[in-house]
């Protein structure tokens, strides 16, 4: 193994090692009636769990309904939903658990690929903004800092394994009255794993193609500590851990390596007061790969053409030289109590620290004499979050209206800092078709240089939402966030002086809204329109303050604004066994920067405007009781309107397919046998948005990719599982980024062999 150099040394040596139209609707995504309080209290544990001489819990149904709801979850995880996804006027995409495990899906990028209109994004270079974590856009517009886990936001360049999540929640559109500052795209919250009162031994041992090798294990024991009305009478400990070592399909020299442990506590299951305690503790050391030129994908439109094809398992990095290592450690406090049989208090402490540091080699574009330069970096990263929210809900009635009403208060504190890191050293240029990984690098002897950057925002935010039911049939919604906020920014130099123009720091407070109006035809259907909004102000999406009048993050300009309007419908049919939404919608963007090249320099303009009409369908849950589906279909019409830029009116986004679908389904056969697959496929995508006349948006190819698995149960305890992807052998990019000089490309043919035991 390459020994790794110390950062901090002033003098580390080197030890180097080889090796829209219109629409209608239809839609659903919630199985049972009267869940009103389900997501209200995250903690209980069914009836059926409960100790003999307990209360009955209030939130019951809720556990049920994940333990046996299969493809249909039914509820978000968060306190401020207190409806059934059937009556939210909102687009909400649930992947559960139940298709995670069936996918073989490790990794948050692997369960996006069931949401249609994310485009995964493999950055610039290899700097602060590059291939690692998880990075994408969502109905055009940057998703990447929008990553909640447990409802408090979650930043940090990390791969995120699914190991230790009971389902991804994807809130599409501005959301801003749930989560504050963000973009259009909406946002993401990851559901982890908490303690239950039911006992769960099991685990998960895999091996695949390139030598993959994964272990998880899903440990959960309740406990009595205490007598009747104690917390003690309802505990329950969970451990959640994993490993995995191995290379990626279709990639040589690329290595992946990482372990996670969750542990966590609860108390008072099953009463009126209920106590979480959790932690995360992940580590990663990896051969990071930073892909393939541009020009090797056929069909690539934009790029130079090649001679002959580039072997997609080609590396242009340092076998000896490039690596990765990220720490990611989690813990969480929480409190719940039930002040009456329809409020509940709830207060959440939540710190997060990630760490990466890293070498990496950048290929560059094909040559006219079918060589790519390769660019050396070496960075560094810390990011910091502490969060403390406190959520009151309530359900009660004035006069003839019913209400269910969240509010509360956060305080939130995000930091980053980014040490400048030096000697990454300088490789040679590579041949196009043959790059050789041991290529000698001169000059490797990383170490900080003194000089770094850092920023921190301070939030202390109000949001109050109230759902009524005015009169049969009739739901009104709505809510407000109202967020006050600093940020603050410095840079400086190796010798400690800071750079001119800093420190600087922005502030301001932001109002964001959302409301909506829900008819309900028949209890199991819902016709809605709904608005939302959203705002984005300088440097809180990154950090980093520019003095530079004509960039986004200058502290005087006014936050991005972005608005949602949809109408939609959920609708649950076959007895409520399958789910079916659609939703039409518009997003506009305003107050965005854009860049005039027909002046010489070019000149910055504002006030310009994206705007994204689109239309969505979905269906989830069983088609018969063996034949499950989810499946989702999205088109997008991605341009900028009213650009303060002439020539730019009507460019198409970048990163936003005008198409995209995924399914996935399964059929159980009575002698235990299940077989199911999957199929991808995304329109071609513009990888950049052009501003000058006449210039070719450049694109990449559309594609297909198909997917297959089957089950096996062989006893109540132990199921075995293959999974093959990519059927067809797609040659697909996975991600790619801004300029087009790079990709990487989707994994080819290849296996996953499961093995699942459960006592």
């Amino acid at each position: 193994m390459t020994q790794r150099p110390d950062p901090h040394d002033p003098s580390p040596g080197v030890s180097p090692a080889p090796g829209v139209s219109s629409a209608a609707a239809l839609t659903t995504l919630i199985v049972a009636h009267g869940l009103a309080a389900s997501a209200q209290s995250p903690l209980p544990s069914p009836a059926t769990n409960a100790w003999p001489d307990a209360p009955t819990p209030l939130a019951e149904v809720l556990v049920r309904q994940r333990e046996d709801a299969g493809y249909q979850p039914g509820a978000v995880s968060s306190p401020r939903y207190t409806e059934p996804l059937l009556n939210v006027p909102q687009t909400i995409t649930v992947i559960p658990r139940a298709v995670i495990d069936e996918q073989g899906a490790t990794t948050l990028s692997e369960v996006l690929r069931n949401v249609p209109g994310v485009t995964l994004l493999a950055g610039e270079g290899g700097g602060a903004s590059n291939t690692a974590g998880d990075a994408f856009f969502m109905r055009g517009f940057d998703a990447s800092n929008s990553i909640f886990v447990d409802g408090v936001r979650s930043q940090g360049l990390i791969t995120r394994d699914v190991f230790n999540l009971e389902q991804v929640e994807v809130f599409k559109g501005p959301t801003g009255a749930d989560v504050g500052r963000g973009t259009g795209a909406g946002y993401l919250n990851l559901s982890t794993k908490s303690p239950q009162l039911k006992p769960l031994y099991g685990g998960t041992l895999g091996y695949g193609s390139a030598e993959q090798k994964r272990v998880t294990v899903d440990v959960n024991q309740p406990m009595r500590l205490g007598g009747e009305g104690t917390w003690g009478q309802g505990t329950a400990a969970r451990l959640n851990a994993m490993w995995q070592d191995g290379g990626v399909p279709g990639r040589d020299e690329v290595e992946r390596s990482s372990w996670s442990i969750a542990p966590a506590a609860a108390l008072g299951l099953g009463t009126s007061t209920r106590i979480l305690l959790s932690s995360q503790h992940t580590r990663q050391e990896n051969l990071p790969d930073y892909g393939l030129p541009g020009s090797a994908l056929t069909g690539m439109v934009g790029t130079n053409a090649l001679s002959a094809e580039i072997d997609r398992e080609n590396f242009y990095g340092s076998a000896a030289f490039d690596f990765e290592e990220v720490s990611q450690d989690t813990f969480t406090a929480r409190l719940e109590h039930d002040l009456s049989e329809s409020s509940t208090l709830r207060n959440q402490t939540h710190f997060n620290q990630t760490d990466r540091f890293a070498v990496i080699t950048s290929p560059g574009n094909v040559t006219a004499t079918n060589t790519v330069a390769r660019s050396r970096q070496a960075n560094e990263r810390i990011n910091k979050i502490l969060s403390n929210q406190t959520t009151g809900t309530a359900s009660f009635e004035t006069g003839p209206l019913a209400h269910s009403v969240v509010g509360g208060l956060e305080y939130l504190r995000e930091e980053q800092d980014t040490p400048t890191v030096s000697g990454a050293g300088t490789a040679p240029a590579a041949d196009a078709f043959q790059p050789n990984p041991h290529d000698p690098v001169t000059g490797y002897a990383p170490r900080r240089t003194g000089a770094f950057t850092e920023g921190k925002t301070d939030t202390f935010s109000l949001f109050a939402n109230d759902t009524i039911d005015v009169v049969e049939r009739w739901k009104l919604s709505g809510g407000l966030r109202w967020d006050a906020f600093t940020t603050e920014y410095r840079s400086v130099d190796a010798t400690g002086v800071a750079n001119a123009g800093t420190p600087l720091e922005a502030s301001d407070q932001l109002l964001s809204a959302k409301a909506g109006i829900a008819f309900k035809p028949r209890p199991e259907g819902t016709v809605y329109f709904s608005y939302g909004r959203t705002l984005t102000p300088p440097g809180t999406a990154n950090f980093n303050l520019s003095t530079n009048v004509n960039n986004a993050n200058h502290p005087a300009l006014e936050p991005q604004t972005s608005t949602n309007f949809e109408l939609g419908a959920k609708w649950d049919l076959l007895d409520t066994r399958l789910s079916l939404t659609a939703a039409l919608f518009r997003t506009l963007n305003e107050n965005e920067i854009t860049t005039d090249n027909t002046t010489s320099p070019p000149t910055y303009l504002y006030d310009s405007e994206r705007r994204v009409d689109g239309v969505e369908f979905g269906a989830t849950g069983n088609l018969t009781e063996s034949w499950q589906v989810f499946a989702n279909l999205s088109y997008l019409d991605a341009t900028f309107a009213e650009s303060a830029n002439p020539t730019q009116d009507g460019a198409r986004l970048q990163w936003t397919p005008s198409f995209s679908t995924s399914l996935w389904t399964t059929y159980r056969f009575p002698f235990r046998l299940t077989i199911g697959g999957g199929a991808r496929y995304v329109s071609t995508v513009a990888r950049q948005t052009t501003t000058t006349p006449g210039a070719v948006n450049p694109e990449t190819p559309d594609y297909w990719v198909i997917d297959a698995m089957a089950q096996y149960e062989v006893s109540r305890h132990l199921t075995l599982r293959l999974n093959v992807y990519n059927l067809l052998d797609e040659f697909y990019p996975i991600s790619l980024n801004n300029n087009g000089n790079r990709f990487n490309p989707g994994p080819p043919l290849s296996a996953m062999l499961t093995a699942s035991l459960k006592f």
